[in-house]
């Protein structure tokens, strides 16, 4: 589970504890795969996360339960067109997590590329639509067929976040807005490098969550 990688063991131990005090569940209940649930009627559909392209065909070459979702980091600076449409022509959704990437001050580094929220490209395409440069952004990941999910506390930027569906970029902006995909990757994960099928570079020496949350290049 991912309690420890986001923090949260307390808060979750604690519900679970109480749940099982109360006789809601067992604890052998908690332990049940994503296909029994499905099989039972539980849920609608099961997905991965993180996987990449390879591990993609390996899975659907082996699997008798496709997923219906790969969610992964998709941003501007990290397209992953490859994998995206053999998602798609395999009838996986994938949505897009960290859609802004270092498009964000707090997940932006010394090194991170362009494009940065007053990037003047992203701000004269905003200003082409009467929109903002993250409504641009996620516009253009929807029109490639990607649901995504910014992160936010606020009402009023749910709100706005969801507010792209009036208008249209063109294929200029589209093109453009492609320019930007560098192959960045925001969140390496390498918290989990020590796993045998990890699929990006390692770094030497013991990793501690926070740094697996950070930024490292491809």
């Amino acid at each position: 589970d991912t309690a420890h990688v986001y923090r949260v063991e307390p808060e979750v131990g604690q519900v679970i504890n109480q749940k099982i005090r109360e006789g809601v569940i067992k604890r052998g209940d908690i332990f049940v795969t994503t296909k029994a649930v499905l099989a039972k009627g539980l849920t609608k559909g099961i997905g991965v996360s993180n996987f990449t392209l390879d591990q993609m065909k390996r899975l659907l070459a082996n699997c008798k339960v496709p997923p219906a979702i790969n969610q992964i980091e998709i941003n501007l600076n990290l397209g992953q067109t490859e994998l995206v449409e053999y998602c798609q022509a395999n009838h996986v959704l994938v949505t897009a997590y960290t859609p802004l990437g270092t498009m964000i001050e707090s997940r932006a580094v010394a090194d991170s590329p362009e494009p940065k929220l007053n990037n003047p490209t992203m701000v004269a395409i905003a200003k082409k639509h009467g929109k903002t440069v993250s409504q641009v952004t996620f516009r253009y990941l929807y029109q490639r067929g990607l649901a995504m999910i910014p992160k936010t506390i606020t009402k009023a930027r749910v709100l706005e976040n969801a507010s792209i569906f009036d208008f249209q970029l063109d294929a200029a902006d589209v093109a453009t807005l492609a320019k930007f995909d560098v192959g960045y990757r925001t969140l390496r994960l390498v918290y989990y490098q020590d796993m045998e099928n990890y699929p990006f570079d390692k770094i030497p020496g013991k990793v501690d969550v926070p740094l697996s949350m950070r930024r490292w290049k491809n």
